[in-house]
């Protein structure tokens, strides 16, 4: 099943250019998949997460042919992959800004949690035949990379937590990360930065109280932060190219 979504945007959610920043960009397609799910009876607060069944973002996958402008008409169509893996479910997303083709290309992928017991579980088929999935692949199968922790790091940038970084389920929400990504990035990065590629990949929460700190390596395939929890564990990866 597709879903088509419009977003409007808002002040905030444009760059000093006058384009869609990353990460309004990010809260539009997160947006559109939550409408989705809320369409069909799979929302936040739905009988699923009543029994104690949660969906975890593992990564996402963005590709940027142009940031929307400020007015452009945004246009998302989002919908359910048909699953190659038991375990494991993508998203896919293509956004229309009124200009040539798709501005944005996107993938997301999540694993069904049950919170009790903190295992991955299968979907069950009621649960999949909700999203009728559909075979197209917003993005090519060889684009898919599995980040790497770099070897060495260049700089560090310590972030405090802020009560508003925490969602409905008590750590910090997902959109929170690439914010923190964009902050440890070095002031020349961050100024000139036209970022057409986006990837993160989320490996543990990060929940209020703790601290975390971001470490900025630049690789030859781009810019590269690993965001890490006050005990020293990695928390999540960003590549910013």
């Amino acid at each position: 099943m597709f879903y088509d979504a419009t977003y409007h945007p808002v002040l905030e959610d444009y760059d000093t250019k006058g384009k869609l920043s990353p990460a309004a960009l990010l809260k539009a397609l997160e947006n559109a998949g939550n409408q989705q799910s809320d369409y069909i009876g799979d929302g936040v607060f739905s009988s699923n997460r009543k029994k104690g069944l949660a969906w975890v973002l593992t990564d996402w996958q963005i590709w940027v042919s142009r940031y929307p402008a400020y007015g452009a008409p945004i246009k998302i169509r989002t919908w359910q992959r048909t699953a190659k893996v038991p375990l494991r479910i993508c998203r896919d997303y293509l956004l229309e800004d009124g200009g040539e083709g798709y501005a944005v290309r996107a993938v997301s992928r999540w694993v069904l949690l049950d919170k009790e017991t903190q295992r991955i579980v299968r979907p069950s088929e009621d649960l999949i035949r909700l999203y009728a999935p559909e075979p197209e692949s917003a993005l090519p199968e060889s684009t898919y990379e599995k980040l790497q922790e770099p070897k060495a790091y260049s700089m560090e940038t310590p972030i405090s937590l802020r009560r508003s970084d925490i969602d409905f389920n008590a750590h910090v929400h997902n959109l929170c990360y690439l914010d923190f990504a964009i902050e440890g990035l070095p002031l020349d990065v961050y100024e000139e930065h036209d970022f057409r590629e986006i990837h993160i990949l989320y490996k543990s929460a990060v929940r209020f109280g703790e601290s975390i700190l971001c470490k900025y390596a630049r690789e030859e395939a781009g810019n590269m932060v690993g965001i890490y929890g006050n005990d020293g564990s990695l928390r999540s990866l960003v590549a910013l190219r």
